[in-house]
């Protein structure tokens, strides 16, 4: 094989390695769906519920990255071994549109924190390759010459687009405005997978034409929507229950299932659709049973009746009248029949994934909603209201935070004005009984903890069902 000259030998040394990375990085992806089909098969056993801690997936993505730079060290060249950050960097694109991409074989949402990292590893290989450079060419005293170069150019404009990336993506900006991290990382990417080939020496033609097929799998998703009419919009405290009539066409699913949510309009095909767990009710508008036990789950027949989200008025997204656009659901695996008891802990507008649980086992008679025992933890007591709303029952155990009596040390721990137990406050609103401040969850048996809120809470539940040894299910509403 002939080696152009003006690049020496070391010209084409990095393909190679970037074949043998991606190969590495789909082993990594089915690996993934493999953990999922196994989790699925064991339904919530205790073994299915330890999953792989994000150090490990950090730890094995180093081995990995480590072990294909050492190649280099046999004949070291500073123009092959900066090379290879840039093309790894490509490389894994590939990866981290298959994490997130909709419909999956994994559920993404809980690939979220994968994604994540596998983007700020990108980032970083990327910007070791730009950096490098530029340091190279000003101690070579040739900076000027390469830097105008058209093809080098390029490369700088992506530098550019990575570093605002890094700053936005920082967990204070993603909260101030999460809409514009959102179209700056759409921009970076489309930049990447444009520029890239006309960039990198030697060509990543292969690489674009895989990241482009799984970018257009991607957008083609937003297009799979129905038109979604609401029909009622009521507000309980910092909650409001929006309700939909069912599109045609949308299957019955188990509790827990979710659908993402978009404004309907221009939009929505740029700006991000929202994931809210759903209530699904039969047909009648004043009846807040669920769906006929007689249906069967596994086929996508027409159902009528509605669809019901809980959506906190805190919310980056505004509830209104407006007709919406809703995807197909992304289906829970979530089954309680193998249970004894049933520890479900709530935060916030988390009650809505409690609530989807507890409406579709009490439509089955031999089934004991009792074993449920139910926690939900919320700001304002005015948020009660809800559970009349649904027709639920007094058995729960709720606790407001946001009380007179309910205070925070210096240190940011929270507290409660009660050392031994927690005083039921007077329901001066003609709300349900509640307890001031948070739980003592250590308090609560069970052998399957399911929790949904926030970090904060969800952190707790995963200590307690570790420290138990318990089947531990988790859902995070706050990414």
């Amino acid at each position: 094989m002939l080696i152009d000259k003006r690049h020496g030998d070391h010209h084409f040394i990095n393909v190679k390695w970037g074949y043998i990375l991606l190969f590495i990085s789909l082993i990594y992806y089915a690996f993934l769906i493999y953990l999922n089909i196994r989790n699925f098969n064991r339904l919530y056993s205790k073994s299915s519920m330890k999953h792989v801690p994000l150090i490990i997936h950090g730890i094995i993505w180093s081995i990995i990255l480590i072990a294909t730079f050492i190649s280099l060290l046999h004949e070291f060249n500073w123009g092959a071994f900066l090379k290879r950050f840039g093309r790894f960097s490509y490389v894994l694109v590939t990866l981290d549109i298959l994490l997130v991409i909709r419909p999956n074989f994994i559920n993404y949402i809980y690939l979220i924190t994968t994604h994540k990292w596998i983007s700020r590893l990108i980032l970083f290989l990327g910007s070791i390759h730009s950096v490098g450079f530029l340091v190279r060419w000003v101690l070579q005293g040739v900076f000027l010459t390469k830097f105008f170069k058209w093809e080098n150019s390029l490369g700088f404009a992506i530098f550019l687009a990575f570093s605002i990336l890094a700053v936005f993506s920082l967990k204070p900006f993603r909260r101030i405005n999460y809409v514009l991290f959102y179209l700056i990382h759409n921009v970076t990417l489309i930049l990447f997978i444009g520029l890239i080939d006309f960039h990198a020496r030697p060509g990543v033609d292969y690489l674009t034409i895989i990241n482009v097929i799984c970018l257009i799998f991607q957008i083609m998703s937003k297009f799979n929507v129905n038109k979604a009419v609401v029909h009622d919009l009521k507000t309980f405290g910092d909650l409001t229950v929006l309700s939909f009539e069912m599109p045609e066409n949308f299957p019955l699913t188990l509790p827990g299932s979710h659908l993402r949510l978009s404004v309907m309009n221009w939009s929505n095909y740029f700006l991000p659709s929202h994931p809210f767990t759903f209530i699904q009710r039969s047909s009648s508008n004043n009846d807040v049973s669920p769906t006929s036990a007689n249906a069967s789950m596994s086929e996508n027949e027409d159902t009528k009746g509605t669809l019901d989200l809980v959506i906190n008025n805190r919310h980056r997204f505004k509830p209104s009248l407006s007709p919406y656009l809703v995807s197909y659901p992304y289906n829970s695996k979530l089954s309680l029949k193998s249970y004894d008891q049933v520890l479900l802990v709530v935060g916030g507008s988390g009650v809505g994934y409690a609530i989807s649980i507890l409406n579709y086992y009490r439509q089955f008679p031999e089934f004991d909603l009792t074993k449920i025992k139910t926690i939900w933890v919320t700001r304002n007591k005015k948020d009660l209201g809800i559970l009349d709303y649904f027709r639920l029952g007094d058995d729960w155990d709720i606790y407001v935070t946001n009380s007179p009596n309910y205070t925070t040390s210096q240190e940011g721990e929270e507290s409660r004005a009660d050392e031994v137990e927690m005083e039921l406050l007077t329901n001066e609103d003609n709300v349900r009984p509640f307890k001031d401040g948070r739980p003592l969850l250590t308090s609560y048996q069970g052998d399957l903890l399911i929790c949904c809120g926030p970090e904060t809470l969800i952190d707790e539940c995963g200590k307690l069902a570790k420290d138990r040894s318990i089947s531990f299910v988790h859902e995070f509403y706050g990414f």
